[in-house]
């Protein structure tokens, strides 16, 4: 692991950055990628990274979705992480949240 900056939190210096897909150039942190709310876990694994595979299409679109959304505690865009309650609509990083 090296230091990158997630794609879906702020959190870049102070936790290693897992790689995701090399071949984009996506690094996230395996919580990140496992709280946010819109990926699909593939069941085919990936070689460079045999603990998890998720689809990179879903993550793209997650990173562009988390965009447009603000953690309700730090107030930074890429909160993918959305509240568990049933009629809450808050969006959280998973380092805001946890």
């Amino acid at each position: 692991m090296e230091k990158r900056t997630c794609a879906l939190c702020p959190k870049d210096v102070e936790y290693n950055v897992l790689y995701f897909a090399q071949s984009e150039n996506i690094a996230a942190h395996e919580n990140c990628l496992l709280y946010s709310s819109g990926l699909v876990e593939c069941e085919d694994q990936d070689p460079l990274n045999p603990d998890r595979s998720f689809d990179v299409e879903s993550v793209k679109k997650e990173i562009q979705r988390g965009r447009k959304l603000k953690c309700k505690f730090c107030h930074k865009r890429g909160a993918t992480v959305g509240c568990d309650l049933k009629n809450c609509n808050k969006n959280y990083h998973f380092f805001c949240a946890k």
